[in-house]
């Protein structure tokens, strides 16, 4: 260690990192899907000897459901939420990352670019710029650049979030958490000619002037890869003691193969002073397109139940 630390021969036999192990990083969370759709073996398997083939296919039983129920509620990685303060006096944004120590590497990253016309589409010197500052903080050289600032925490070598946690010059608040499919149906909607997640959040973040245009740009090229739960809080949209909330305050968007559903989740805020994340699909529609209803079936006549307390 010492001799790596000074530079010595040790240092010397770690190669650089290549453009394919920089793509690699980047597409981390994609993966998790990508490593289901291509391999059955790794999808929640019923069986309790998982990858024993002699085992599989053979009906479920106690001990199969008791050890898939363990390994699902670990296999969540994050947990987001807002709530209001009592009174509205105020309004609390939370997202937390569960991990091992080994991934205790954060690093919070600021970006502020200076985005050009002609990066917009736009002929490189025509049209006017916009005016400078969008609301946060953050640059922006073209009205279709909402802003060229965006903070958020990540990890060495990477330039997206991967804690999917945002904050864009916008004034937005981006959170999100990851699904799983037990749907297997859904693996062949997954098509290469579309965008990964961390490209369409990262898009999506400075593009975006509100929620609603957030969770339609992050929509577009859908992967269906690292099928998250996201929601946008709209820090523009809310004062101390508002009542009503004013609408677009709270969108939600949930992402599964082939579909991503979106909508503004304000007045839901609103009757129960939070809205929380946990892995788990809240809009009905995404909940039992992924397979949960019949998941939770199962696990079910075995005495296995989640709950939302």
């Amino acid at each position: 260690a010492a001799a790596a630390i000074k530079g010595g021969a040790a240092a010397a036999a770690v190669p650089p990192l290549a453009a394919s192990d920089l793509s690699f990083l980047q597409n981390n969370g994609d993966l998790y899907d990508l490593i289901d759709a291509l391999d059955p073996s790794q999808r929640p398997s019923w069986s309790p000897y998982p990858g024993d083939a002699a085992a599989e296919g053979v009906p479920d039983t106690a001990a199969g459901a008791a050890r898939l129920f363990h390994e699902i509620a670990l296999a969540g990685k994050c947990s987001g939420a807002v709530a209001l303060a009592p009174g509205g006096g105020d309004l609390l944004v939370g997202h937390s990352t569960w991990d091992g120590y080994s991934a205790n590497l954060r690093v919070y990253k600021h970006y502020d670019f200076a985005f050009s016309a002609a990066e917009n589409g736009a002929p490189a010197g025509g049209g006017e710029p916009s005016n400078g500052a969008a609301a946060g903080g953050g640059s922006s050289g073209d009205a279709d650049f909402a802003t060229g600032g965006l903070s958020f925490s990540s990890y060495p070598g990477e330039i997206s979030s991967d804690d999917d946690f945002y904050i864009t010059g916008a004034g937005l608040i981006v959170v999100g958490t990851t699904n799983k499919i037990f749907d297997d149906s859904l693996f062949d909607l997954l098509d290469h000619r579309s965008a990964p997640s961390w490209v369409r959040a990262r898009a999506a973040s400075w593009l975006a002037a509100d929620g609603e245009a957030w969770t339609a740009a992050v929509a577009a090229h859908n992967s269906g890869t690292y099928n998250n739960a996201y929601f946008v809080v709209d820090a523009k949209r809310f004062a101390p003691g508002d009542s009503p909330l004013q609408r677009g305050l709270l969108w939600v968007a949930e992402q599964i193969p082939g579909r991503v559903v979106a909508r503004d989740v304000t007045d839901t805020l609103a009757e129960q002073s939070y809205w929380a994340a946990f892995n788990v699909p809240a809009l009905p529609e995404v909940y039992a397109a992924s397979g949960y209803p019949d998941f939770v079936s199962r696990l079910e006549r075995f005495g296995q139940r989640f709950s939302r307390s």
